[in-house]
């Protein structure tokens, strides 16, 4: 899969808050973030529908978006259209805190709509 690395936007195949299934395993839940990664895959946070057997809430596991089928969108949430993101994967950014600076590897966009960024540095180089 081939990826356009010089846009700023990404449409996912699936919206935030929609309940999918794992084609494999059957696992089911609701999709609470989504991430792009430069190797050109799309991967989702997915909470599980059902507590534990001691009736509480489970963690949050990633999948791959070619291995879920959506089965439910009504509690979609916020734009299902192109996310807008500010970087571009592959571009050298800088954090303003840590001042830490790495190229841009993943992109991601959760519920709360604040994207986040995950960078990458060869250390080998410094």
């Amino acid at each position: 899969m081939s990826i356009d690395l010089n846009t700023l936007s990404h449409q996912f195949k699936i919206g935030l808050g929609a309940l999918v299934k794992d084609k494999f395993t059957g696992f089911e839940g609701y999709v609470l973030q989504r991430a792009q990664y430069l190797t050109g895959c799309d991967r989702y946070m997915v909470k599980p529908k059902s507590l534990d057997s001691n009736g509480l809430p489970q963690s949050a596991v990633w999948e791959n978006e070619n291995y879920l089928e959506v089965t439910d969108t009504s509690k979609c949430v916020g734009n299902n259209g192109p996310t807008a993101f500010k970087f571009n994967l592959g571009d050298v950014c800088t954090d303003h805190v840590t001042k830490f600076e790495g190229v841009v590897v993943c992109r991601m966009e959760p519920l709360s709509s604040i994207l986040s960024y995950s960078g990458y540095r060869d250390w080998e180089t410094d």
